[in-house]
């Protein structure tokens, strides 16, 4: 953390998939006593299921301070916010050894059925030399992540006969 440096990468791939990410670190001071190294992601794709897309966002920065050429207090902050599709499949009926003929792309999950999550994560870590052979480390971090955004899975379909249900 203490040399300059800034990268930023991009990605694509199948189904609309796209990520870019940025990343940055460097001294704020001349004397490197604080310092700070920022994460920056952002992912959106489609899928060859009908009715998934992904979109994700993350933003962690961190910021240390060498309060001595033995002591230093990094703090750390991790943001992380997706809207996913729920896609669960499908099951073979209980009594066939084949599946159904049913075309992969198919989601009976229907449109709109997507989970919007969000995380966040705060911590420090401190840590003092004593000498070359004696060092003590802290850490603690406390998360987020709120009991709505929790999805149960609710299996779609009867066990009894060949039709699948939903509501």
């Amino acid at each position: 953390m203490d040399e300059a440096y800034t990268a930023v990468a991009r990605q694509f791939g199948s189904y609309d998939f796209y990520r870019t990410i940025v990343d940055s670190t460097g001294p704020i001071t001349d004397d490197k006593s604080l310092l700070y190294r920022v994460n920056l992601a952002y992912e959106n794709s489609g899928s060859y299921r009908d009715f998934v897309e992904h979109e994700r966002v993350f933003l962690a920065p961190n910021l240390r301070w060498n309060i001595s050429d033995r002591t230093s207090l990094d703090l750390h902050l991790e943001y992380q916010r997706s809207n996913n599709a729920t896609d669960y499949g499908f099951l073979a009926p209980n009594n066939s050894n084949r599946p159904f003929a049913l075309r992969n792309s198919l989601n009976l999950s229907g449109p709109n059925n997507n989970l919007d999550s969000e995380r966040i994560s705060f911590g420090f870590d401190r840590s003092h030399a004593f000498n070359d052979h004696w060092k003590i480390n802290h850490r603690f971090d406390i998360s987020y992540l709120p009991l709505s955004d929790l999805n149960p899975h609710v299996p779609i379909g009867s066990r009894q006969g060949r039709t699948l249900c939903r509501s």
